[in-house]
């Protein structure tokens, strides 16, 4: 990313503070830095508010632009430990407004008691001034891992009687990573609720959601609408690996009052995700009390489908097939989602650039003639230890007193192998392979592969 400085908080406060107050609009971008070690009640990493009062006389707002940065091992106490941004709006004369434009910036490693361990973006208004309160969004290319929350692990988005699409102007949530999250409660990566908010559309494209964790609910993304109305369009992203559900989204109105929520699903995989309590199911849709969703859903591989009073519109060619994930979730030859996706609904570009031309694919990434695979940089230490076969790996912080991989054949000639670690201080990737030159010289044969964030024990 090109890192030209670092700001460290010491524990002691917000690295970035930007407090907008009734009449006043404040504009700030922020590109290059790390931002580090940040404290407090919330927004450890960056703070930004709008609050328009009873006392404004005129909109205030806060536009916030942040570029190739990296937000990192900031903590919060309430909400937003890398990240709180937040509109509210109590004034006859004024409204709050956030604008919030995030491009290839690392948000990693944060952590609060609440909600958004990475990212807090919130627009509230009091009821006498409905919808009148603005949060605006674009996030493309960023990277959202290893944050920690008991809501949201990675990102929590809450907008209460309040407008996301000002002017014509809708919200983006494109080419993204959020993966090895964590969500102590609920919601391991993104949590959006939408509460009595404006109609507008909101576009979820070319995302890939992974290897996020949660005691309950939903691990990868989950969408609430409460008499909101929203028109959201889930295209071409990629959603695996994650605890529990993958997808969720929920229509819920209120005395008699429908909440009209129309879902356009197309061209995703969404498949092994670990459903330990919905058993069949990597996709849930549902209606509540005056809910009226309405789904229009086609070109979608999806390892299970649970619609509980929804208006479900299958326009075809939805799988249930394994879509074939290689490494960094790239499609593998012989995918069913290769050439098969909604070409009217696609994208024109994956979530790497490359054009999706012909007949496009599912997901995020298109299949560009060979097997992609994964490249990682070489750690700054290396240690190279020599230990005879053993039937328990070892468990050390030490690498040189460490055996953290074990290999034998046991009574019924049958190859056990096993990787044990501690919990690491901050989320992985583990790569684990094999080599045997003796059957064949040429290759490893890997054997694992994850991103375990670091509140997650490590036992394979």
């Amino acid at each position: 990313m090109g890192i030209q400085a670092i700001i460290d908080g010491m524990g002691l406060q917000s690295v970035i503070y930007i407090y907008a107050n009734n009449d006043e609009n404040i504009s700030v971008s922020v590109e290059g830095l790390t931002i580090r070690n940040g404290s407090n009640s919330s927004g450890g990493g960056i703070y930004a508010y709008a609050n328009a009062s009873s006392s404004a006389t005129t909109d205030c707002s806060v536009t916030l632009t942040l570029t190739n940065n990296r937000i990192v091992d900031n903590e919060a106490l309430n909400s937003g430990g890398g990240i709180y941004a937040r509109a509210y709006t109590y004034s006859d004369n004024g409204s709050a407004k956030m604008y919030l434009t995030f491009h290839n910036n690392r948000i990693a490693e944060n952590i609060c008691s609440q909600s958004g361990g990475g990212l807090y973006a919130a627009g509230y208004a009091s009821s006498s001034y409905s919808k009148r309160t603005v949060v605006r969004f674009d996030f493309t290319h960023n990277e959202i891992n290893g944050n920690t929350a008991d809501y949201g692990g990675g990102a929590y988005i809450t907008l209460a009687r309040a407008d996301y699409a000002e002017e014509g102007a809708g919200s983006a949530i494109q080419a993204n990573d959020i993966n090895g999250n964590v969500a102590r409660d609920s919601y391991g990566g993104l949590y959006l609720d939408l509460d009595n908010c404006e109609t507008s559309t909101l576009s979820i494209v070319n995302n890939v959601i992974s290897g996020n964790g949660t005691k309950s609910s939903t691990g990868g993304i989950h969408i609430n609408s409460d008499l909101a109305n929203p028109q959201i369009d889930f295209i071409n992203n990629t959603v695996t690996e994650n605890a529990l559900l993958g997808f969720r989204a929920i229509a819920d109105g209120s005395g008699g009052v429908l909440d009209n929520f129309v879902l356009y699903f197309s061209n995703n995989t969404v498949y092994g995700n670990q459903m330990q309590s919905y058993p069949s199911d990597d996709v849930d849709f549902d209606n509540y009390s005056d809910g009226n969703m309405v789904v229009n859903s086609s070109s979608n591989s999806m390892g299970g489908l649970d619609v509980n009073d929804v208006t479900y519109n299958d326009n075809g060619e939805n799988l249930t097939t394994d879509p074939l994930l290689g490494d960094d979730f790239h499609l593998l030859a012989g995918s069913p989602a290769i050439d098969s996706a909604n070409a009217a609904l696609a994208p024109p570009m994956d979530k790497e650039g490359n054009a999706r031309v012909g007949d496009p694919d599912r997901g995020a990434y298109e299949y560009l003639g060979r097997d992609h695979r994964a490249e990682l940089p070489l750690p700054d230490a290396r240690y190279k230890v020599l230990y005879n076969a053993m039937r328990g790996p070892i468990v050390a912080s030490d690498p040189l007193v460490a055996r953290p991989f074990t290999a034998f054949i046991d009574s019924t000639n049958i190859l056990k192998l096993q990787i044990d670690l501690p919990r690491f201080s901050s989320g992985v990737d583990l790569y684990a392979g094999v080599f045997i030159p003796t059957i064949n010289p040429d290759d490893v044969y890997q054997i694992a592969r994850g991103r375990f964030p670091s509140d997650f024990p490590h036992s394979h």
